[in-house]
């Protein structure tokens, strides 16, 4: 079982219910084993890790799919690096929403103008 903190006295391990409002600042605290009084502090540390990333130094990506609702959006990540970008697919599907999107507003200036000519 892992314990907050241990008297440095007789080593009774225990956990610690309230800590510090900031770290590294010292507190009292009475041991509930041996009684004695002890400083009591906590730190903050960090870990890193590291993996290797062939695709950063010469080698493919492996692209895949992420999963996004809606699927506008999509994108492809890098499961080796996680670059992520667009998919190709997409590219084109937003590249002919923007098509029809244009073609609409076109055909509805088109029949605006036509109905106005109507009326004069």
């Amino acid at each position: 079982m892992y314990y907050d903190a241990k008297c440095p006295y007789c080593g009774y391990e225990f956990d610690v219910d309230e800590p510090p409002d900031e770290a590294n600042e010292l507190y009292t605290h009475e041991c509930d084993e041996c009684g004695k009084i002890f400083l009591l502090s906590y730190e903050i540390s960090l870990d890193y890790s590291t993996k290797e990333a062939s695709c950063q130094n010469g080698g493919e990506h492996d692209w895949k799919l992420t999963n996004h609702y809606p699927p506008l959006f999509v994108k492809e990540r890098c499961s080796i690096c996680e670059e992520e970008r667009e998919p190709e697919i997409k590219e084109n599907i937003t590249e002919k929403k923007k098509r029809v999107a244009k073609y609409e507003a076109e055909e509805a200036e088109y029949k605006a103008q036509k109905e106005k000519k109507e009326r004069d």
